[in-house]
């Protein structure tokens, strides 16, 4: 007789999810800010699904969430300098610039 055993997240996917979602938790917002003063609807979109996976059931949703965030990442560092320059006045911190490559260098860590 076989014994199924249920399809638990392996440790180190359900570790990873929980890192992306305590991320969320805390610079969502801030990046949120960013992403929208760089005025892209769908790294908007993006950015607003993972947010939303994330609170569902990050371990569940791990893989499609870290698609998202790369989109954004890629958005962050595909964006040209000028055009950050020119959203500036759009965004509620004091420098959009920083926080662009900010929460870049963040992305970049928590998706390697």
């Amino acid at each position: 007789m076989t014994v199924l055993q249920p399809d638990f997240p392996a440790p180190e996917r359900h570790e990873r999810a929980t890192r992306i979602r305590a991320h969320l938790d805390r610079h969502g917002a801030s990046l949120a800010d960013v992403v929208a003063a760089i005025d892209d609807v769908f790294v908007s979109h993006a950015l607003e699904t993972a947010g939303v996976l994330a609170a569902e059931a990050p371990a569940d949703y791990a893989e499609p969430i870290e698609a998202r965030l790369q989109v954004v990442l890629e958005a962050l560092e595909c964006v040209p300098f000028e055009r950050l320059q020119r959203h500036a006045g759009k965004f509620a911190g004091p420098d959009l610039v920083s926080a662009a490559r900010w929460h870049g260098a963040r992305l970049t860590d928590l998706l390697s």
